[in-house]
């Protein structure tokens, strides 16, 4: 009799204990999990081909929370030599192809911290020419994304079209005060010698 109630409540103890443990486990598997498998990172850029002195922006997405992202330029050159040509708009609207030139030495590495989301946002100022490839690498995760960015030079081509309006406007101008010019020494001529046989 007694072994039986000792048994019965052992049993009793266990099944207690298991129904605690089933409770106090279910809500952590309640808590929502990440994605799985991790979204890739993704790097952004305000504008792929700019002139020189221009301020861009970096947007880089999905790295790790509060992480430090370390940024790096890396040159790039065309195949056989060839220069890159790159379309500008201008301030006008017009879209004038330009040429990088070499580029002056490698920008100088950057840095971004993450905010809770994993995101960054950056700005810089563009003054390296030449074409850049920019890559985005988180110092705990070692995720890593790249983008590339043409920086081009101030060039005269892109004020060209207005000055050759000028220089027309300029010579015709030019042209018509000549024609007047011979026109009054013509008119001066015929009336002297009239006044002369009179």
């Amino acid at each position: 009799m007694r072994l039986t109630r000792i048994v019965a409540s052992a049993m009793a103890a266990l099944v207690t204990a298991g129904a605690l443990a089933t409770m106090t486990s279910s809500p952590a598997a309640a808590q929502p999990q990440p994605p799985y498998p991790p979204q890739p990172p993704v790097l952004t850029i305000s504008d792929s081909t700019v002139v020189v002195g221009t301020e861009v922006t970096l947007f880089g997405r999905f790295y790790g929370p509060t992480e430090i992202v370390d940024i790096v330029f890396t040159p790039q050159t065309t195949a056989a030599g060839a220069p890159e040509r790159a379309a500008v708009r201008h301030d006008s609207g017009t879209t004038v192809a330009m040429v990088p030139v070499a580029y002056q030495g490698p920008p100088p590495a950057l840095t971004a911290v993450t905010n809770a989301a994993g995101e960054f946002q950056l700005s810089f100022d563009a003054d390296w020419k030449g074409t850049w490839l920019i890559t985005a690498t988180g110092r705990e995760s070692g995720l890593s994304a790249s983008v590339v960015l043409t920086v081009v030079p101030r060039q005269l081509p892109v004020t060209g079209s207005s000055l050759g309006t000028q220089i027309g406007i300029g010579a015709g101008l030019l042209a018509l005060g000549v024609l007047l010019v011979m026109l009054t020494v013509v008119r001066r001529r015929r009336g002297g010698f009239r006044t002369g046989t009179a």
